[in-house]
């Protein structure tokens, strides 16, 4: 399994002004993809009418994904995640396995009881890059709007990725550097029903 070191923010501007702003400062557009995740969870899973932020993590912690990028690369893929008491991310990684088309993954799980999707998420991602820092837009479900940053050698530690978020001189909600989006289009499904 691969461990990293990322932190996810939630931007208080839309995605057009946080663009423009950031093309003001001078960061230049490399990439943009789409990702879509589906969350297969385990048979004997059970969401009930109990679940807080800690409980719903534990479920999706027992997911495998089956992750398509740009419908060209298809995954079978774990994400592995550790937390704190305030539910902090101290410790993440995935181990991911390529396969030819997402159905063939969706059969693949069910044969091993991971027979219900949880979740969907659709997220489209673009980074935009100066002077080693690279930040990935992420808008997600048409809804939410973050800003993950991923360690790289010139920005290895949690303390330097915050520093240079901010310096970057954007909105942001400065009280929570590790959102978690599953955790959020959990809620958005399951909220009547829990």
């Amino acid at each position: 399994m691969k461990y990293e070191d990322e932190i996810t923010v939630m931007v208080c501007d839309d995605r057009e002004e946080l663009i423009n702003k950031l093309i003001l400062r001078g960061f230049k557009k490399i990439d943009d993809y789409m990702v879509y995740d589906r969350y297969m969870v385990y048979k004997d899973v059970v969401v009930n009418d109990s679940e807080n932020d800690k409980e719903i993590l534990k479920i999706l912690s027992k997911c495998v994904l089956i992750r398509s990028i740009d419908d060209s690369k298809h995954y079978i893929t774990y994400k592995y995640k550790e937390y704190d008491d305030e539910g902090n991310i101290t410790k993440q990684g995935k181990c991911k396995c390529e396969i030819e088309n997402p159905l063939d993954g969706v059969e693949i799980v069910k044969c091993l009881g991971y027979d219900r999707e949880l979740i969907r998420i659709v997220d489209h991602i673009v980074i935009y890059e100066k002077d080693g820092l690279e930040l990935a837009i992420e808008y997600v479900n048409d809804k939410y709007l973050f800003i993950e940053v991923e360690a790289n050698q010139k920005y290895d530690t949690i303390d330097k990725m915050k520093n240079a978020l901010e310096l970057v001189g954007i909105e942001y909600d400065k009280s929570n550097y590790f959102q978690k989006k599953a955790l959020m289009i959990f809620k958005d499904k399951y909220s009547s029903k829990i």
